[in-house]
């Protein structure tokens, strides 16, 4: 029972919601319609409305209405028919159309196309414009107008003999031709004479140069007769009597290339050339021809068949000899004159070899100077020979005395500010060069390195003249001060007297008081570099390099005793 009365209930809900939906439907529909209905009397509206506010007639040609170039607009009948009988005018039965093309001329004369046109009906064409149509299309065009220019062709109503100007045409196309022509290239007069136009490396620039000269070839053309007829038509409805028409190349004649000009017939200049290792210099040359740059502007703006001329003459290098020599080595950093002992031969042979291995030595920026690796062993077979040093105590070696070399080096390598890896005082003060700037010298144990630690390279002199060592540094002078070496003894070390005892009948026959070693006096010094204004002189600063320690040594003599009982052993020697 209670299932029954459920299904019932459900079947009336849902015929309900059916009709609901039917009568939505019908009542959308209803309300499209009514929304339609309602935008037609809009339109309708709003275009009786437009049309009854629409301008009244004024009897004048719209704005911007053009007829062989002249605008019309704004003018009556009368004054328009004027302005184009003042433009055109009989000059279409008294004057020729003119074709300009490559090569030739092609020339319709008022015989040929029988031109003719109706002024009148062009005027008729220009004050219908904007009143053949609805009044709405009116209307509207005649707003269009004041923005937009409309032209009139007079093709539309000139007279032509269409047969008379193709048959001309095709005369013409039939008898046209344009032959290929290459470029040509010669060149002029005769080239200088290096050897005749240079003075001191650089030429004379009155001298008469060549002239290379290109004559630009012309191309091939073709004609298309049915275009060009069609060409003819649109400037006959533009009212044009004259224009010029590109014929189509069929073939181009070669361009000459800048570069390959050059090439054969130019020589580039060299710049002048620094060897890296010895920097020496080799002299510039100059170059002869022509900018390469400008004569390829000149051809590619040049017209075809037109001729360009260009002058040659000298080509500079860009860097020459003597840029390279007032860059490097022209000033002289620091010198030094190292005096010595010019008594002993063989000590001078020792100097003068050094001298010679090391004299126009170049350190290029951050090379170092190692003086063992360049004097390399010092042996009999080098020529070197056995001579005095100071090794802490005063022996004969081969090479001594080359200590004299380094020590001169090392005093200019301060001056000139250079930077020293490595250096060995003497255990001895020399007599060679000043407190606290010698640098002592042997062979696979102490050696003197410094490095060029300026930006340009260094050149080294040196000589030995009399017993003299010179060294001198050359480069380039970048520091604005000068710089000295000044010292200061702290502390003198005197020697003592030492003896050693022999018996009267000793083998070597000494006497009483023989000296068997000299004394030398030691020293502590302190040694400053002083920094001064190059252009004043005024002292800019004075600091300590460093604190110097030259030992004593102390005098020994012979002191005779009668017998060995009485020697004293601490004497011994």
């Amino acid at each position: 029972m209670e299932e029954r009365e459920h299904d019932r209930r459900s079947r009336s809900t849902q015929r309900y919601v059916a009709l609901f939906k039917a009568r939505n439907k019908r009542i959308s529909i209803l309300a499209i319609g009514a929304c339609a209905l309602l935008l037609v009397v809009a339109l309708v509206i709003v275009g009786f409305s437009f049309l009854s506010k629409a301008s009244e007639d004024d009897g004048l040609i719209l704005d911007n209405v053009y007829i062989a170039g002249i605008n019309l607009g704004g003018m009556n009948r009368n004054e328009a028919e004027s302005a184009l009988r003042l433009t055109i005018g009989d000059s279409l039965s008294t004057q020729n159309m003119v074709v300009t093309l490559p090569d030739d001329t092609l020339v319709l004369t008022p015989v040929d196309s029988q031109a003719f046109v109706d002024i009148a009906d062009l005027v008729d064409a220009a004050y219908n414009y904007g009143r053949s149509g609805t009044k709405l299309e009116n209307e509207i065009t005649r707003l269009r107008s004041k923005e937009r220019k409309h032209f009139i062709a007079l093709l539309d109503y000139m007279y032509l003999d269409l047969e008379g100007i193709r048959r001309v045409v095709n005369d013409f196309c039939e008898n046209y031709s344009s032959v290929l022509v290459q470029t040509s290239v010669s060149l002029n007069g005769n080239r200088p004479n290096y050897r005749d136009v240079i003075a001191d490396g650089i030429p004379i620039t009155s001298v008469r140069h060549q002239t290379l000269v290109i004559n630009m070839g012309t191309p091939q053309f073709y004609l298309d007769a049915d275009v060009l007829y069609k060409e003819i038509l649109d400037a006959y409805s533009m009212f044009r009597l004259e224009f010029s028409y590109d014929a189509p190349i069929s073939q181009v004649p070669d361009t000459p290339d800048a570069q390959t000009l050059f090439d054969t017939y130019c020589t580039l200049p060299e710049d002048a050339v620094m060897d890296g290792s010895t920097f020496l210099v080799t002299q510039e040359v100059y170059g002869y021809g022509f900018d390469v740059a400008e004569v390829a502007r000149l051809i590619h703006r040049a017209e075809y068949g037109e001729t360009i001329t260009v002058s040659l003459g000298f080509l500079y290098p860009e860097i020459t000899e003597e840029d390279l020599n007032v860059n490097f080595f022209q000033d002289v950093l620091a010198t030094y004159i190292s005096s010595g002992n010019s008594g002993n031969a063989a000590r001078n042979t020792n100097l003068r070899l050094a001298c010679e291995a090391i004299n126009g030595t170049i350190l290029k920026s951050g090379e170092s100077f190692d003086f063992n690796r360049i004097l390399g062993p010092r042996t009999t077979d080098a020529g070197y020979k056995s001579a005095p040093t100071y090794t802490g105590s005063s022996t004969n070696t081969v090479g001594g005395g080359i200590s004299q070399v380094s020590s001169a080096l090392r005093y200019c390598a301060i001056i000139a500010g250079l930077q020293v890896n490595e250096y060995h005082l003497h255990t001895y003060a020399v007599p060679y060069t000043t407190y606290g700037t010698d640098a002592a010298i042997i062979y696979g144990s102490e050696n003197f390195v410094f490095t060029n630690n300026t930006a340009d390279p260094i050149q080294i002199f040196t000589s030995f003249i009399d017993g003299n060592v010179f060294v001198s540094i050359t480069g380039t002078e970048e520091r604005d001060h000068t710089v000295g070496i000044e010292y200061e003894i702290v502390e003198v070390l005197e020697p003592e007297t030492t003896y050693q005892y022999m018996t009267e009948d000793n083998v070597y026959g000494y006497k009483d008081g023989h000296q068997l070693q000299s004394g030398i006096t030691g020293y502590v010094v302190d040694v400053y570099i002083c920094r001064y204004d190059a252009a004043t002189g005024e002292l800019l600063s004075r600091q300590l390099l460093e604190r110097c320690t030259y030992n004593r040594r102390d005098q020994i003599l012979v002191k005779l005793v009668q017998d060995d009982d009485s020697m004293d052993p601490s004497q011994y020697g």
